[in-house]
């Protein structure tokens, strides 16, 4: 094997989480997925990954290394592009993180003509009502219904999400209708842990209510059914 397809298969390795997830991936066992990355390891010098029965995890020397070994993949197939007449034609791995919901119903609809405009696109869709580390999860794209934008990342504003407070009429037989906010804490609210505290607009203007979920879920699908 050469030097490139080394170093593809430690990427792989790195993004996959496992080595078993990488021999799938690139169609190789287990066993000899470890001894091409052991092999890579002596010839560096170096450990490049912490390896133990249930995760995987970069050195520090190992994450720069993957970084730079991303850079030269990705200088090998903007050459390789460039010859063949494709230079700026998107391609490669594109991971997009968005709420369950939200996904399910305003992304998952259009995967099919996106994928067929992009054919070179390798897209990974992970649906989920938390708010994953995108760094650490090496996510690319992130669609999310906050109030705020951590400013270490790109952020553009795409529409407003407008929210009202529900009850379910059975509840209120049996609790009674609170009668103001302050009593809305002694009740048996359901939020995602990713809704709470709720940001209301009153007739004074915004307000901050914060609270526990009688339910604790990920899911605003759960909360809502």
């Amino acid at each position: 094997m050469n030097m490139l397809s080394d170093y593809e298969l430690f990427v792989e390795v790195v993004e996959s989480g496992s080595l078993s997830a990488a021999g799938r991936a690139v169609k190789l066992s287990p066993a000899m997925v470890s001894k091409r990355l052991a092999k890579l390891e002596a010839r560096l010098g170096v450990r490049l990954i912490n390896r133990t029965t249930r995760r995987l995890a970069t050195t520090d020397v190992g994450q720069q290394f993957y970084e730079t070994v991303q850079s030269i993949l990705a200088a090998s197939r903007d050459a390789e592009n460039i010859v063949a007449g494709r230079a700026g034609v998107p391609s490669g791995r594109l991971r997009v993180s968005a709420p369950t919901s939200f996904g399910r119903m305003h992304i998952a609809p259009y995967l099919k003509g996106f994928l067929e405009k992009h054919p070179r696109i390798e897209l990974e869709l992970d649906l989920s009502d938390g708010f994953s580390d995108l760094m650490t999860d090496r996510i690319d794209v992130a669609i999310r219904i906050t109030g705020a934008v951590d400013k270490s990342f790109v952020a553009h504003f795409l529409a407003p999400n407008h929210r009202i407070l529900c009850c379910a009429p059975s509840y209120l037989e049996d609790h009674g209708a609170p009668q103001s906010l302050e009593h809305i804490s002694a009740h048996h609210i359901l939020a995602a842990s990713s809704q709470l505290p709720w940001r209301l607009d009153g007739p004074s203007g915004p307000i901050t209510l914060s609270g526990k979920s009688f339910v604790q879920t990920n899911s605003s699908e759960v909360v809502r059914e």
